[in-house]
């Protein structure tokens, strides 16, 4: 790459503006340059960057890769640049998944005598609006792990694609050994954390569960990379309202049977659709044991949810 030779000149500066910022070195050269005629394009080319000779040439060569349109009545502003559709402005910085358009709330699991139990509603909310009311955010991975996962939906549905992708390339491949609950947890770790230090997160929180050397596993793991592994765990609002939840369950009655874990995850899941307003009535519920996955789709609370006393509450208006 050719240095720039005069620092002075004022279009030189221009130049450097340019090409330390995203664009590439055709795009930015061809912005300041291309309404400029051939005798202006070669002098401020052999002034600035290159040697005599190669100016116009190169100045050709790169307006033509750029293909950019002429700047006609819906161009710039004085002192401004043109913004060309589907790029970044001039000083715009470089941005991610900072705000999810399409996102799913709350993923609550528990550990029961006798196997692992999941469960998320079926909602993908746009903003505010309950847009998508049939997400699936709990799917099997393999016959020892289920993956669900809140935030964004299109991060999920990602990395549900590269999940199952690899699912598939260890059975063309004949590995004996499946992909269990852990080792998808430990390589779910590494992946986020991976992208995190990238500074382009995957905006999930991930509870892989299922079991790992024939013992019941459940664990966590956030856009960040922090993971950890429980007995309860939950994402999104189901931290503060459905983990208090089982705990006390837990107090109560320290042995869970399927019934006991079914009914609590329920009871769960209204108390969430009373309170969390990005929370839906239809949900998935997964049931791992040693004997294989079940997952229910289109369960249903509304029928046992009670709004009676909705109109007596005041103070959020």
């Amino acid at each position: 790459m050719r240095t720039l030779q005069n620092t002075h000149c004022p279009i030189n500066t221009k130049l450097h503006t340019y090409l330390s910022s995203e664009y590439p070195i055709p795009t930015a050269l061809a912005l300041s340059f291309y309404n400029a005629s051939p005798s202006e394009t070669n002098s401020v080319f052999t002034e600035c960057c290159f040697p005599a000779g190669e100016s116009s040439w190169l100045a050709a060569r790169w307006l033509v890769r750029s293909a950019l349109p002429r700047f006609g009545p819906a161009g710039p502003s004085p002192g401004e640049f043109y913004h060309f559709p589907g790029s970044r402005g001039q000083n715009e910085a470089r941005s991610h998944t900072l705000y999810p358009s399409t996102s799913g709330t709350s993923v609550v699991g528990l550990v029961y005598d006798g196997g692992v139990m999941v469960a998320a509603d079926s909602l993908g909310s746009y903003g505010s609006l309950a847009r998508f009311r049939d997400i699936k955010r709990v799917f099997k991975v393999t016959d020892k792990a289920v993956l669900a996962c809140g935030g964004d939906i299109a991060d999920y549905q990602f990395i549900r694609e590269v999940i199952e992708q690899k699912v598939r390339d260890d059975e063309c491949g004949e590995y004996t050994r499946v992909l269990d609950a852990g080792a998808l947890h430990c390589w779910l770790t590494r992946v986020l954390y991976n992208r995190r230090s990238r500074f382009d997160p995957l905006w999930l929180e991930c509870v892989a569960a299922g079991y790992r050397d024939d013992k019941p596993f459940l664990g966590y793991v956030d856009k960040i990379g922090t993971a950890f592994e429980a007995k309860e765990v939950a994402s999104g609002f189901g931290v503060h309202l459905a983990i208090p939840m089982i705990r006390e369950a837990r107090e109560k009655k320290p042995t869970l049977t399927r019934e006991d874990a079914e009914k609590l995850l329920k009871e769960c899941l209204t108390v969430l659709y009373y309170r969390d307003c990005r929370a839906h009535y239809k949900y998935q519920l997964a049931d791992i044991t040693p004997e294989g996955v079940t997952i229910h789709d289109n369960l249903n609370l509304k029928p046992e949810t009670n709004w009676t006393i909705a109109h007596h509450i005041k103070g959020y208006e």
